[in-house]
């Protein structure tokens, strides 16, 4: 069997993150972040297969502010977008150009892990 996806989790809150964690440590080689700056520092130093953001994050970098750095640093990295807010469907269009999927809070680990599947077997349309 081949290699555990690496995934990069990006969650400010606590209670989520760790729910999170606990959805994703068995299947997935995961690293956590609370927010933008601690996501940067995580990824000078890994490549990650799939980043999963928040996109309400505190600090200097939001989660879209996020996106745009790793996609500009590690192309291939499909992004999956996490948000408890309700976005009308033009700003979901936005949204989408910068990531792969968007999941609404709360979800469960089968919405986790459909997406993941989803992203990670469909085709990329972004450009490199």
């Amino acid at each position: 069997m081949g290699e555990k996806l690496r995934i990069l989790a990006v969650e400010d809150e606590e209670m989520v993150r760790q729910v999170l964690e606990g959805m994703l440590r068995d299947s997935y080689d995961v690293d956590m972040a609370e927010c933008g700056e601690d996501a940067l520092e995580l990824m000078k130093n890994n490549q990650y297969d799939l980043a999963l953001i928040d996109i309400a994050l505190p600090g200097r970098l939001n989660g879209l502010d996020l996106a745009c750095r790793l996609r500009k640093n590690s192309p291939s990295t499909r992004i999956i977008f996490l948000t408890g807010l309700s976005l009308p469907p033009e700003r979901q269009e936005a949204v989408m150009e910068l990531g792969d999927d968007l999941l609404q809070k709360p979800f469960t680990l089968e919405d986790i892990e459909e997406a993941v599947e989803r992203v990670m077997t469909e085709p990329t349309t972004r450009r490199a």
